[in-house]
């Protein structure tokens, strides 16, 4: 494949497939093709825009300003992206740093960027190597999403929310990268996405919201400035500790490893709320099928409040409440922290006590 250099800005068209070797430009890349395209690195000092009808494949991809690519019928993949990292008035331009949009799977490396970060597979799937900024995630998939670790900025309004693929549609049509306000997402609520969601490394963030009709599944810490809000149709499962003021997990089920736990002494409120896809509901004990919430994961549950509630089952299962042992205030580590922590268990339905 020929590699293009250019000092000014560099663009490309197709009227059908294009493949083409690395890409340098001392102004913008601009790239359409009416087909798939394929290409080497591409390094631009401004913005990069590519849009291709077919799949999109690309290596790595540096850029000065904003990143933007797309595929209209097909998969995108790329390397490793960054964007403004190095560009403060870029940092301040509205509209995202980065945004991926895939009309299949998304496959990526890391994305690093200066601001906001947004990226979609509207059919698909779509798995991201890492993500990095000091603005916001939006992560958008049809089914399934897949994360390495993940860190936005923290302070207020920074925000990591995983949802389906219709939430985009909240943007409007087509906007632009340069006009799209993640906001109008962030402040709706999540649809969940048909599939599972994973992270395997640890998230850093400010609100971290995931809704899916699968799995969750965290393998690292999660770490929220603001609040945790997870909504899964199956297990979530935690292999790190979660940490933030606010803590609300759904599922059909719970899993909290040796080296997990949910909540911490600062932790205000901690919700667990009981999916209606849960057949059976146990709490304390020995692990067992359903939603079960055995005594070494409760142990590792810290909050000043923590309470378990059902959700909108037509006829709610019994509860059943076996052996397990929250510790109060006076201890080193206390499961329900402060002078006033309490644990409830609120159902319409039966508490069967067979333990204590």
């Amino acid at each position: 494949p020929v590699a293009f250099q250019s000092g000014a800005g560099l663009t490309l068209r197709a009227g059908g497939s294009m493949l083409t070797g690395a890409l340098t430009s001392g102004q913008y890349v601009d790239i359409r093709a009416n087909g798939t395209l394929t290409t080497g690195n591409i390094r631009s000092d401004e913005e990069t825009d590519i849009n291709a009808l077919g799949s999109v494949v690309l290596g790595n991809v540096s850029s000065g300003d904003y990143a933007a690519v797309s595929s209209d019928t097909g998969s995108v993949t790329t390397g490793a992206v960054d964007a403004s990292v190095n560009n403060p008035a870029a940092q301040l331009s509205p509209g995202l740093d980065i945004g991926l949009d895939a009309f299949t799977n998304l496959v990526t490396g890391s994305l690093t960027a200066g601001s906001d970060i947004g990226f979609v597979s509207r059919t698909g799937s779509a798995s991201v190597a890492g993500v990095s900024t000091s603005g916001s995630l939006g992560a958008f998939a049809r089914s399934g999403v897949t994360l390495g670790p993940v860190a936005t900025g923290t302070i207020s309004g920074r925000t990591a929310y995983i949802a389906d693929a219709a939430m985009v549609d909240l943007l409007g049509v087509d906007p632009g990268i340069t006009q799209i306000d993640l906001s109008l997402i962030f402040n709706a609520v999540p649809v969940r996405l048909a599939g599972p969601v994973s992270i395997s490394g640890s998230v850093t963030t400010g609100r971290f919201v995931s809704a899916s009709t699968g799995a969750f599944s965290a393998q690292g810490a999660i770490s929220a400035s603001q609040r945790v809000s997870i909504n899964s149709g199956g297990q979530a499962s935690f292999g790190g500790l979660v940490t933030s003021p606010l803590i609300d997990v759904r599922s059909s089920d719970i899993g909290i490893g040796a080296n997990g736990g949910l909540g911490t002494s600062a932790t205000d409120q901690l919700n667990l709320v009981v999916d209606g896809a849960a057949a059976a509901i146990t709490i304390g004990g020995d692990p067992t099928n359903g939603y079960s919430l055995d005594s070494t994961e409760a142990a590792r549950l810290r909050a000043r409040r923590i309470a378990l509630t059902l959700g909108s089952q037509a006829a709610p299962p019994v509860v059943n409440l076996k052996s397990l042992t929250l510790t109060g205030g006076g201890a080193a580590q206390p499961n329900l922290a402060g002078t006033d922590g309490s644990f409830s268990i609120q159902t319409p339905g039966t508490i069967r006590v067979t333990g204590s």
